[in-house]
């Protein structure tokens, strides 16, 4: 449901733009935005961190590309979040005793704190590959092809991320463990 409400109004400003232009589309997305933190908070019962930064960068780079009519104000906006999530979790690995994604996943997923540096590493040099990529992407091809990035390449990218944090946990034992562990769970006595 969260990648959804997440990837919903990237999917809408995609639509919206092979019927319309940049300025109508990012429109779109505004309103698409609006109604996706309306639905996570009826559905999940609270907005979290990750949708209300989209949302405030989203209304803030959206309200510059329609009021000065200047697509460059949307086409930063998926580098400016994929580089403020890369900083937050180098933060966290630099300054923390626990990373950022251990304290976001580590109630789904009980892994030891050594395995949350190495995995937020990763997805720091992955948001940081992301929001180059944006870049190169914006700055050397058309607008119609930036969108369909922005949609695809970002969705593809984060499947590749994960299946990449899948491989390295396999290969480290890590989900046999944690099936392990989730086996027992079911096999234990109900009360």
């Amino acid at each position: 449901m969260k990648t959804l409400l997440d990837f919903g109004p990237i999917a809408a400003f995609f639509i919206a733009f092979q019927f319309s232009d940049l300025i109508t589309a990012t429109w779109v997305l505004m309103g698409a935005q609006v109604l996706a933190a309306v639905l996570c908070q009826l559905f999940l019962g609270r907005i979290d961190g990750q949708m209300q930064a989209q949302s405030g960068v989203v209304f803030v780079l959206g309200g510059l590309t329609v009021y000065l009519q200047n697509a460059t104000f949307i086409m930063w906006k998926p580098t400016l979040v994929n580089g403020a999530f890369a900083l937050i979790l180098v933060g966290g690995n630099l300054y923390g005793r626990k990373t950022m994604l251990s304290r976001l996943l580590g109630r789904q997923l009980p892994l030891p704190e050594a395995v949350w540096r190495t995995l937020s590493w990763g997805w720091a040099v992955a948001f940081t590959l992301s929001a180059v990529l944006n870049l190169v992407v914006a700055y050397n091809f058309s607008e119609a092809i930036w969108v369909s990035y922005k949609l695809f390449g970002g969705l593809g990218l984060t499947v590749l991320y994960t299946a990449v944090m899948l491989v390295y946990l396999g290969r480290t034992g890590h989900l046999k463990a944690l099936s392990e562990a989730e086996s027992q769970k079911d096999q234990e006595p109900k009360s």
